[in-house]
């Protein structure tokens, strides 16, 4: 599916080492991408992406509301915007990928002059309906922005959405006032969980994620782009333990799966899935759901959970600044 295998998005090096094959566990939609690791700069993608044109099939109405309801403001967000705050009190920032607009609206909150930026139309009518933001209907390159006016642009688990992550970082860079900055939040590929779980990781979320980070796969994307003073972090996550925990469901469920039909099948498309809950199991009583969450996380996690300790959480923050 897709395009044949690419070069690497972040360095366009052709010299990488395949990982493994993944497939949709969150939704159940089409199709197998393959995982590589690029040895020069050691950014781990998806070799056959869907299309930039194709992603409208993955992306609809009731994507980014699902996503803000399961959780507040994350504490990595809140973590960047106290440091935007401090840096640029009043400053203009983008909020790309916005989204429903539950990120902007925060860092609005904070003070910042915001507009949320996003490409698909549903989005920014969320984002300005429920949330009360300004939003620009765009891709960031094509966004009619003046260049060298901001203070800020954030990527508040975006990166790993873009076909062109250093294409995107370079433009940012262009749009920033010297001394800004970007603000970067995304999923850690380095985590103990994400190694443990592999393919069947939460944030894996193939097709939606073509990219994943570790501490010097960002780093190298942002000395690339041309940002100065480049800081990567992993702080401790307090959703650590439901991450590990609906991984551990995804595990069990491609296990059940392929002892059922010897390898688990793929749906015919997006809109036909053969979706089965990832939360919600009806013929599982609400006690025992209770009692296998509660042993999940604390008494499985409790020996994964030194990743929060190591700075090897399931999420990692990262600072650029413009010379």
């Amino acid at each position: 599916m897709g395009s044949p295998p690419s070069l690497c998005p972040a360095c366009h090096a052709a010299r990488v080492t395949p990982l493994f094959t993944a497939r949709d566990l969150h939704a159940q939609t089409p199709g197998r991408y393959t995982l590589a690791r690029c040895e020069t700069c050691s950014l781990i993608y998806v070799q056959n992406p869907p299309a930039p044109e194709q992603m409208g099939a993955w992306y609809h109405g009731e994507y980014w509301s699902k996503l803000e309801e399961v959780e507040p403001v994350p504490r990595g967000v809140r973590i960047l915007a106290r440091r935007i705050v401090a840096r640029h009190p009043r400053g203009r920032a983008i909020d790309v990928g916005c989204g429903a607009g539950r990120n902007t609206a925060y860092l609005r909150d904070c003070g910042l002059d915001v507009v949320g930026l996003d490409p698909y139309a549903a989005a920014c009518r969320q984002a300005r309906e429920r949330q009360g933001v300004r939003t620009v209907c765009a891709l960031l390159p094509n966004a009619p922005l003046p260049e060298g006016t901001f203070d800020a642009i954030t990527f508040l688990d975006v990166l790993e959405h873009l076909h062109d992550p250093l294409g995107d970082l370079r433009h940012a860079r262009s749009l920033l006032r010297p001394g800004g900055g970007v603000y970067i939040k995304l999923p850690n590929v380095a985590s103990v969980q994400a190694r443990l779980f592999r393919e069947c990781w939460a944030h894996v979320g193939v097709p939606w994620h073509l990219n994943h980070f570790t501490p010097r796969a960002l780093r190298n994307l942002l000395v690339a782009a041309g940002f100065e003073r480049v800081t990567c972090w992993s702080p401790a996550d307090p959703r650590a333990a439901y991450s590990f925990e609906l991984s551990l469901v995804l595990w069990l469920r491609e296990r059940a799966l392929s002892a059922r039909d010897g390898a688990p099948s793929d749906p015919s498309g997006p809109d036909d899935a053969k979706a089965v809950p990832e939360a919600v199991y009806p013929a599982v009583p609400r006690l025992g759901k209770r009692a296998f969450r509660w042993c999940v996380r604390h008494l499985l996690y409790a020996p994964i959970a030194v990743e929060n300790l190591i700075g090897l959480s399931p999420t990692l923050l990262a600072v650029g600044l413009k010379a």
